[in-house]
């Protein structure tokens, strides 16, 4: 079939009908919980926002508004009284409990945010300035206080312990134990862009020209446990032993020494432990892992409401953001689609050439559809329209 044939096969179809939004984006997935799914209230990033649990077992939407980015998946974690702490662009905002209100407060001079860590009834926030690096303490005062300064460009953080732990890959390898105090920093003699401690600062994961390497740190030196293409989750504390993905394959340590083991094949894409819980992201959800390796979910996006606050600032900042990005990942969903016996048999003919004469721009009626749903489908509906009239100009050639 030619250009115009199929310009004139376009002006014979029929506009769909508006039930249900039709995701294009990416597949909704969850990226971690931070806060034990026990505390005052836990937060889930996914690559959309953040939810937040309710009773019940339902979770609201935490929309990236709320820290005023579009970036959906910023680093955060969670004060003791349960609010979260997400910063952005030189600011803090520490979100309420329950994901509705917040409190601004701007970390003056600071950068770009590199990591968020809760620690020592507290949160700590790692920026990075030109050459330069800066830990921001936050309290149950939500008042920010700069509490270090580095000349490097830190990667990531963790807590070991009473220590904080920070790394650098740049301008050389570096880890720092800090503990309100400055201390003679450990140059391992690394060639890595990125690093990444993981199991409270005994594991190292680095980024290299030839891969992802993970090391160990020994009595003495530090060794290589692995090596992968793309990815390493972990590893993380489980049971007497240690637990990490390797390239989407599972490995397992026994005890606290010696070989991982590879195990089976997961599709976990990530692995964290929170408390003496372990926890890992399956499709669509976040699941808690048992002794036995088998999972228990706690979290499914299709368990996110949309914005489920009482106050309308809230929902100004959020409401418009659920439906792009909520509609983008398929979990804001019209009406019902009917069943194939309640859908009437068509009573007129296909539309034919002549037929595009008589309106060449109406589509038809989308039927009852809500709001949302009719605004993400707008712009699809028109480029069919045009597409018809041009067909039918076309056709008559």
């Amino acid at each position: 079939m030619g250009v115009i044939g199929r310009l004139v096969g376009a002006c014979l179809l029929t506009a769909t009908p508006l039930g249900v939004a039709q995701a294009h984006g990416p597949a909704p997935a969850a990226l971690g919980l931070h806060g034990a799914a026990d505390a005052p209230a836990h937060w889930i990033r996914t690559n959309i926002g953040i939810a937040v649990a309710r009773p019940g077992g339902a979770y609201s939407y935490v929309c990236p508004g709320m820290w005023e980015s579009e970036d959906r998946f910023p680093p955060v974690a969670q004060l003791p009284d349960g609010r979260a702490v997400v910063a952005q662009a030189g600011v803090a905002y520490v979100i309420a409990v329950d994901g509705c209100g917040r409190d601004i407060q701007p970390l003056l001079d600071a950068g770009s945010t590199v990591a968020t860590v809760a620690f020592d009834d507290a949160v700590y926030v790692v920026t990075r300035e030109a050459e330069s690096s800066s830990l921001w303490r936050i309290d149950g005062a939500a008042q920010p206080v700069k509490v270090g300064h580095f000349e490097t460009l830190l990667d990531s953080a963790v807590v070991d312990g009473a220590r904080l732990q920070l790394a650098s890959a740049r301008p050389h390898a570096e880890i720092i134990d800090w503990a309100g105090a400055d201390s003679l920093p450990e140059r391992p003699d690394w060639d890595a862009s990125f690093i990444a401690l993981r199991g409270d600062g005994r594991f190292a994961r680095l980024s290299t020209d030839a891969g992802v390497v993970l090391l160990e740190r020994g009595e003495a030196a530090w060794r290589e446990v692995s090596r992968a293409l793309t990815s390493i989750h972990g590893p993380v504390r489980f049971g007497g032993g240690w637990l990490m993905t390797v390239d989407g394959v599972m490995h397992q340590r026994a005890g606290d020494q010696g070989d991982f083991s590879p195990i089976r094949e997961t599709p976990w894409t990530c692995l964290q432990r929170v408390g003496a819980r372990v926890f890992a992201c399956t499709d669509f959800g976040l699941s808690e892992v048992a002794a036995d390796l088998t999972l228990t979910p706690i979290f499914a996006l299709n368990a996110l409401v949309g914005v489920d606050c009482p106050d309308a600032e809230t929902h100004a900042i959020c409401d418009g953001q659920w439906l792009h990005f909520g509609a983008e990942a398929g979990l804001v969903r019209g009406p019902p689609t009917p069943e194939p016996d309640a859908i009437p048999e068509p009573s007129a003919p296909p539309r034919t050439a002549d037929d595009c004469a008589m309106n060449p721009t109406t589509p038809t009626s989308p039927g009852e559809g809500g709001a949302a749903v009719l605004l993400l489908a707008l712009a699809l509906r028109r480029r069919i329209a045009k597409l018809r009239a041009t067909a039918c100009s076309i056709s008559r050639l």
